[in-house]
């Protein structure tokens, strides 16, 4: 739901338009919200003007949700027809190895300002639309102010580093794409990975089974505490690394113990295929929508060597180099006719 937007045209100031919120709290001014299509129709005015220049900070995000209300749809091929910003944008191309573009951490670290967080303004558990008016309006503002006084100071040094053309040429245009690729989503057949799913279930009782066999008793698999027991009591093998709870059982020291006992090598294909059916098998049909689309986010900060990065979920990092791998990439197809 739109909840309201922020605008600044001047360094210092900034205004918040509310379209939801809260009833005014005792004592408080009753205050006036704006009718959501009005809104929305002042707002497709500002895209609408090839003359009028719109700075955002993460405009993807902004474009995602302009779009699913409509904002474009009357414009020249669906896109915005004004010139375009993004500080997030220029903040990376500017230095693509800061830790964070957020406009919080960059209002401290380039203007040395202190910002409100959200988490400060919106409650655990609440949305914006609960947030009362004027701690609503501090906040927004004051977001659209920080966006323009970062413009006025990335645009000059986007010009002297010799950027501008990166920025403007393939940056900018990319961010409608990616946001559509994102919108619209990658088919998975749930079917597949269902069925692949199944078949993990009885792979991963086969080798806890021989792992059983060789330890010569039944055990927790996946409780470190019962395999240091297995391993550097009961087989007495060499321990590793150290840690709070005792000697460490993580993958490097399993790898390292392989060549002294078969058991640790056994222990690794357990964790391989658990991990396997966890984060991608059962995980990724849980996150698809109702037509079996998985909405990633496309990340173009997210690297120092400018490629993208996926998140939410992270479809870049599942397995290639075996079969398992190769099953689960096969489950995501092109639609009919593409």
């Amino acid at each position: 739901r739109l909840v309201g937007f922020s605008l600044s045209v001047r360094e210092g100031s900034g205004v918040y338009v509310p379209v939801l919120g809260p009833p005014p709290e005792l004592g408080e001014t009753a205050h006036t919200l704006m009718d959501r299509d009005r809104a929305l129709a002042a707002v497709r005015r500002l895209f609408s003007e090839p003359s009028v220049l719109v700075v955002t900070h993460n405009g993807k995000f902004d474009y995602s949700i302009l779009k699913a209300h409509g904002v474009f749809d009357s414009l020249p091929g669906k896109r915005p027809a004004c010139r375009l910003s993004d500080t997030m944008l220029a903040a990376w191309l500017l230095d693509p190895d800061w830790s964070s573009y957020s406009l919080e951490s960059l209002a401290a670290s380039q203007l040395g300002l202190r910002t409100v967080s959200y988490d400060e303004v919106v409650p655990k558990g609440s949305t914006f639309a609960d947030v009362p008016i004027p701690l609503a309006s501090s906040y927004a503002a004051e977001d659209a102010d920080l966006t323009l006084r970062l413009y006025g100071l990335f645009a000059p040094r986007l010009a002297e580093a010799g950027l501008e053309g990166l920025y403007e040429g393939l940056e900018l245009p990319l961010v409608p794409i990616l946001a559509d690729m994102e919108l619209a989503g990658i088919r998975l057949e749930k079917e597949a990975l269902s069925a692949f799913s199944e078949e993990l279930t009885g792979e991963i009782a086969t080798v806890e089974k021989e792992i059983h066999g060789l330890a010569g008793k039944e055990f927790n698999v996946a409780s470190p505490k019962q395999l240091q027991e297995i391993l550097f009591v009961d087989r007495k093998l060499t321990p590793g690394k150290k840690t709070k709870t005792g000697y460490s059982t993580d993958n490097s020291v399993l790898e390292n113990l392989a060549s002294e006992d078969v058991l640790p090598g056994k222990i690794l294909d357990y964790r391989a295929l658990a991990k396997l059916k966890s984060t991608y098998v059962d995980a990724l049909p849980a996150l698809a929508d109702s037509e079996g689309r998985v909405h990633t986010s496309f990340v173009q900060t997210g690297t120092a060597t400018g490629r993208l990065s996926s998140r939410d979920p992270n479809l870049q990092n599942i397995p290639v180099r075996d079969d398992n791998g190769r099953r689960i990439r096969s489950a995501f197809r092109a639609g009919k006719g593409f």
